[in-house]
């Protein structure tokens, strides 16, 4: 009778704490969403989300075949999604979605490498992290999918590991598929996957001690799995070949301490205190884990953050780098900071206080997020203002306006205008058509003139035609939010010296110039 009652007892108990636990997480998936929700239409689409939006808007075979090097995946989700709208906020919501998805497979893949604990502290930090919400609201863009699906195949991977099963053996398959369908640097995830795998297949080759049998048949069935990835992956082998083919500003990603300070700068709240409290508690992550029996969770996480940064110190790029294109690291460097968190919490020292210091410390990295956020939602654009500078030309030029572009924006600026209602119509040009001819057009054109640039004192976006709408334009209305400056002396978002190669960064701050009294 006695032990029918502790046996009900500790299921009750256990029920309680399952509870407890699943209202945690739903309550962190909810902030994740509002987070990610919030505001999310209010800023205007930058270059990028402008051009991927107008790439997700054509028919599914110029998708496919666009050859893009950007994979399709992306564009075809937004393709479908465009048939609920366009507005700006609704182009953004795949996005958003799998942000919220992401933080969630954080908390799964956390949870089986290191336990419950690292794995709600991984979703928390994640689900208010600054970096992780801007690309969570960034229109028809990869990068919270590519954290998906990076995030998923491992976690498929380390239950191989540790089951065997099947199921795992498919959703590794799927999941790298989906994830090389979606962005390019989804090779790295698979590479890094292989290696991770052989060591730890050799380590049970060796412990088997002449008993070979099981270790063939995982090798031939992880064989089998890889060569189902490539085949199934033959399709994207176009983008693959259009990026090795383009070239832009091209350089070596450069082993340098103040892109790694930027790395972690991005990876957290900033620099200063921030820096400070995230590096402290992610070298505690890294000691505990090295001191405790998790050898083999150890060796994952340490070589999945590190291991694409070695490969890239040998590659010569085509294309400057950005940190974006590895964001799928980001989640090891939280999980490590979460494991250093429970193990100051977990010392003898703190024991007695440990439920009462928890909340501080998750009151303490939810103000440290505090102050970026509501920088960034006071944004009224991320990069550059391409609405607000529509919208000034719209509510001010008179009908039949010329509006010239800088390079190939035009499609960029158009976009937004032809948003209006139209009663006015404008004509969009690129000065790259009317090279020779420009000069001609700012003096003697007797028509409304409007010109779109980057300014006099930007530096990558200067050039001989803002220097000329500088001499000859009367007026000019400047479309750069100071927040911005703000959050890239923060080291932020993308700013001077930022690039992760040698050389400089482009500017973002729109002028448009007009000689209107």
């Amino acid at each position: 009778m006695a032990n029918s009652q502790a046996r009900s007892k500790d299921i009750k108990t256990t029920g309680l704490v399952q509870k407890t636990e699943s209202l945690a997480l739903l309550s962190v998936l909810l902030l994740a969403v509002f987070l990610r929700l919030f505001r999310l239409g209010y800023q205007s689409l930058w270059i990028d989300e402008i051009n991927a939006v107008l790439m997700a808007g054509k028919s599914i075979f110029k998708i496919i075949f666009a050859g893009d090097t950007t994979p399709p995946f992306i564009y075809l989700v937004n393709h479908l999604w465009q048939k609920l709208g366009t507005s700006d906020s609704m182009v953004r919501f795949p996005a958003a979605i799998f942000g919220v998805l992401s933080v969630y497979a954080a908390y799964k893949l956390a949870k089986a490498l290191l336990g419950k604990k690292e794995a709600f502290l991984t979703a928390f930090i994640i689900s208010i992290s600054l970096y992780h919400i801007i690309y969570s609201q960034e229109a028809a863009r990869p990068y919270t999918a590519f954290i998906f699906f990076s995030l998923i195949s491992l976690y498929c991977l380390c239950q191989i590991l540790n089951t065997n099963r099947n199921k795992y053996w498919a959703g590794f398959i799927i999941f790298n598929v989906f994830n090389l369908y979606t962005q390019l640097f989804a090779i790295f995830v698979l590479t890094s996957e292989i290696i991770i795998w052989l060591v730890f297949i050799f380590q049970r080759a060796i412990r088997k001690k002449g008993n070979y049998k099981s270790v063939i048949n995982s090798m031939l069935k992880f064989g089998l799995g890889i060569i189902g990835i490539i085949v199934l992956s033959l399709p994207v082998s176009i983008q693959f070949i259009s990026a090795a083919e383009s070239e832009l500003t091209p350089g070596r990603v450069v082993l340098n301490p103040i892109y790694y300070k930027n790395l972690l700068c991005r990876y957290g709240a900033g620099n200063g205190l921030q820096l400070f409290i995230y590096n402290f508690f992610f070298i505690s992550g890294l000691i505990s884990l090295f001191r405790g029996d998790k050898r083999k969770e150890t060796g994952l996480l340490i070589f999945w953050l590190v291991f694409p940064f070695f490969l890239l110190s040998f590659m010569e790029l085509k294309h400057f780098f950005h940190i974006r294109y590895v964001i799928f690291t980001y989640p090891a460097y939280i999980i490590i900071v979460s494991k250093g968190i429970t193990n100051f919490l977990n010392s003898k020292y703190i024991l007695p206080r440990k439920n009462a210091l928890t909340a501080v410390i998750l009151i303490i990295f939810a103000s440290l997020s505090y102050l970026p956020l509501k920088l960034y939602y006071q944004m009224p654009a991320r990069l550059t203002d391409w609405r607000g500078a529509a919208r000034y030309i719209y509510d001010n030029a008179k009908d039949g306006a010329m509006v010239i572009t800088n390079g190939v924006h035009d499609t960029l600026i158009k976009y937004y205008l032809e948003k209006e209602t139209m009663q006015k119509k404008m004509q969009v040009i690129s000065h790259d058509n009317i090279l020779q001819n420009f000069r001609n057009l700012l003096l003697y054109n007797n028509d409304e003139v409007y010109y779109v640039g980057y300014g006099e004192d930007v530096g990558y976006g200067t050039d001989i035609f803002s220097l000329l709408a500088e001499e000859h334009f009367k007026n000019k209305e400047v479309f750069f939010s100071p927040v911005y400056a703000e959050l890239g002396k923060r080291e932020l978002i993308d700013w001077d010296g930022n690039s992760w190669v040698d050389v400089g960064v482009r500017g973002y701050r729109l002028v448009v110039y007009f000689n209107k009294n």
